[in-house]
């Protein structure tokens, strides 16, 4: 399965943005971009916040429906191969008494399937582009514009992903009410687009790291750290 998916793939552009689970990239890669992000915004004194956000369950998340039409974009002359991989497949399990169970696979792939990252960050794409059209101020400013040194394309360089990890930096807001404003409309439209993929956000390790500059930071993280 995996190498049927290769041969499909082999000249896939994979977005600028992503770093997990595809040859040749490193989530260090990623985690420099940020720090980078991070040093631009400081030296210019603009505020600015950073938002990590995971996936629950990842792998075994994605609804099979949008599974079926990413093996059908990506490799459409070997679809019923590669789709019976997750359609097809049983778990047995054996509950407290010995007794043995097995379970039709629901949604996303079995754990440890050798092509569920490359299937997963491929459908995990949908729900990304979703976010970033949603998002009202999706350049967040020159800052965050980022030039490619061979083919001097210009890319966004404030949303970084690793596998069903991901980080978006935000600036331009002045004061905590506009921070707040600004996550709660990004989560909003972070969730819409998982949403399309029958995936969801793990709340409880979403990070939200905010920085304030100039003479009234002080008050404004005060303000942050009460609004919680």
């Amino acid at each position: 399965y995996r190498r049927v998916w290769r041969h499909h793939t082999a000249k896939r552009t994979n977005p600028h943005y992503a770093t997990g689970f595809i040859r040749h990239r490193r989530r260090e890669q990623a985690i420099l971009i940020q720090r980078i992000n991070k040093a631009r915004l400081m030296k210019a004194r603009q505020n600015f916040v950073f938002v990590a956000h995971d996936i629950s369950n990842a792998f075994p998340s994605p609804g099979h429906d949008g599974m079926d039409t990413v093996i059908k974009r990506e490799a459409p002359g070997d679809v019923r191969f590669l789709r019976q991989r997750y359609r097809r497949s049983r778990v047995h399990m054996r509950g407290r008494t010995g007794e043995k169970r097995t379970y039709r696979i629901g949604c996303g792939a079995t754990q440890g399937d050798t092509i569920s990252p490359p299937i997963f960050n491929a459908t995990y794409e949908g729900p990304i582009e979703t976010w970033n059209s949603r998002q009202e101020d999706r350049a967040e400013g020159q800052l965050l514009i980022g030039i490619h040194p061979f083919s001097g394309q210009s890319y966004n360089t404030s949303l970084t992903t690793f596998a069903d990890d991901g980080g978006k930096m935000h600036n331009k807001f002045q004061n905590p009410q506009e921070l707040k404003h600004k996550v709660v409309k990004s989560d909003e439209d972070f969730s819409a687009g998982l949403q399309q993929e029958e995936m969801k956000q793990n709340v409880d390790k979403k990070n939200v790291v905010p920085r304030f500059l100039g003479r009234r930071a002080q008050g404004f993280m005060q303000q942050v750290l009460a609004l919680g």
